[in-house]
């Protein structure tokens, strides 16, 4: 497979992905890029969220070490469908730092209705 074939299956997959699962970019999503190691290094998979959970799959579910929030607030999840979360309003090299490290199986954006979540 040539190299153009690769980034556009790249590319396409990407956008499929974003269509089917993420919420359009508005001033209620949050931007998140997560990454398996600390420092902000390692793999990385990017976000705008919305309110609806975002499970995480494959290499990343209970991998993530550093997280950059790019804007709004993000939950951080310790378990699948986003329960028992955590508000994150900025970035963190090290997850670890919030007993996070390791942890995280689900996110979404931060809602500003209390009922809506739990508080850790």
């Amino acid at each position: 497979m040539s190299r153009s074939q690769i980034v556009f299956v790249f590319l396409f997959a990407t956008l499929f992905t974003d269509v089917t699962n993420g919420a359009p970019r508005t001033r209620r999503s949050a931007d998140v890029t997560i990454f398996a190691h600390e420092n902000y290094r390692g793999r990385t998979l990017s976000y705008s969220l919305g309110r609806s959970c975002r499970n995480l799959l494959g290499s990343f579910r209970d991998e993530v070490t550093s997280v950059r929030v790019n804007s709004g607030c993000v939950q951080l999840c310790r378990f699948d469908n986003c329960m028992h979360c955590t508000d994150v309003r900025e970035s963190y090299s090290d997850l670890a730092d919030i007993s996070l490290n390791d942890q995280i199986r689900s996110l979404r954006r931060c809602d500003d209705d209390p009922l809506d979540y739990q508080y850790v």
